[in-house]
């Protein structure tokens, strides 16, 4: 089978790729480790790929080098299954999840704004960004399409060796949890734009987009405090929950009407790591360069905190941010969960060994 994918818009042109990793068929899911296993645990870590024609076409090489680590048992993707200048298509979708089928281990997603939110865009298609479809456009909106395309089997992930994790039910079967190693793990759907509340196709906020913000955020809320009481009543040492947006991006944090709607979930995540008392680690992509800080005990950085109206520090919560994107070079994150360990979180950097679309002088060696 042919991967025929949209290229770069400025490109406007057609491409034919190379074949995706084989779809696993008749297998049976399985849950893998106990989920209360106190052993080490290591996953791959990525987000904000593939992005432009050359990493789409090489995204199954991707795929193949993680599943080649035998320490490997977990993916996470962070969000943004594409740039932020290409078509959101349905085929595009259905080429990405053949691909990530291909993970030989369970595959947890969490939907970026490239992928849903932005998709308003001409460059991206002029789709409608959620349900209910108002502007009579028969193609059902794009988040509509994720969930029904990504998460088709509520409660189990992807990938040829599905495993079983907790959704939240409803519409949210995107937001999950597991427990393993002793560490609380979840994600949360909440995409850059600033969650959604900047305009669709440039134009006043309707009822839906309202409805959809409002709802959704307090979900999150909802899910965010059952992400750390699952911690408590399990006993976790340590909680890690990835979403896709990067709530302190310096490219943001100047003009509250590009971050202002991510307050409820800042404030909730803040409230309950205090309360945990033990570290807590955000993942996140959307800012496209690596980044390990503790973004609410930051010195010299008040502004972390007051812009989202809290006045105490946070300082077991510790962020990182994925490289990806066009960033150099092309990587992905090996982070090891340790619940034995005065370092419970620990990682390695990963140049992946193909670099489509980058100077060898930027990333020498490939």
């Amino acid at each position: 089978m042919k991967r025929a994918v949209l290229a770069l818009a400025s490109l406007a042109a057609l491409v034919v790729l190379a074949a995706p990793l084989a779809l696993a068929q008749g297998k049976p899911a399985q849950t893998g480790p106990p989920l209360d296993a106190a052993k080490p645990v290591t996953y791959a870590v990525i987000g904000d790929t593939p992005y432009g024609a050359a990493q789409i076409a090489n995204f199954p090489n991707d795929v193949a080098e993680i599943n080649a680590d035998p320490q490997v048992s977990l993916v996470l993707h962070l969000g943004d299954i594409k740039n932020g200048s290409t078509q959101c298509s349905t085929e595009y979708f259905e080429l990405i999840h053949q691909d990530f089928e291909g993970f030989a281990d369970p595959l947890v997603y969490t939907p970026g704004d490239n992928e849903w939110t932005d998709c308003h865009g001409k460059n991206n298609g002029a789709y409608w960004p959620a349900a209910p479809v108002e502007n009579g456009d028969p193609s059902p909106a794009r988040l509509q399409v994720i969930r029904e395309l990504f998460f088709s089997r509520p409660g189990w992930t992807l990938g040829q060796n599905p495993r079983q994790v907790e959704d939240q039910g409803g519409l949210y079967v995107e937001n999950v949890t597991w427990n393993q190693s002793r560490t609380q793990f979840g994600d949360l759907n909440v995409p850059g734009s600033n969650n959604d509340w900047l305009p669709w196709f440039e134009k006043e906020r309707g009822n839906g987009q309202i409805e959809e913000v409002t709802q959704r955020t307090a979900a999150d809320v909802e899910w965010v405090d059952h992400i750390f009481d699952s911690a408590e009543s399990g006993n976790a040492k340590s909680v890690v929950i990835g979403i896709q947006a990067d709530m302190w991006d310096p490219a943001i944090t100047g003009d509250p009407n590009q971050y202002d709607h991510f307050t409820p979930i800042v404030q909730e995540l803040a409230s309950r790591s205090l309360r945990f008392g033990g570290p807590v680690l955000l993942l996140n992509g959307d800012s496209h360069v690596f980044t390990d800080d503790h973004p609410l005990a930051e010195p010299g950085k008040p502004q972390n905190l007051s812009i989202y109206g809290l006045t105490q520090e946070v300082p077991n919560l510790r962020r990182i941010t994925v490289n990806g994107s066009s960033t150099p070079c092309h990587e992905w994150l090996k982070m090891t969960f340790s619940p034995s360990s005065n370092h419970p979180v620990s990682y390695e950097r990963m140049e992946f060994a193909n670099q489509p679309g980058f100077d060898p002088n930027v990333c020498p060696g490939h």
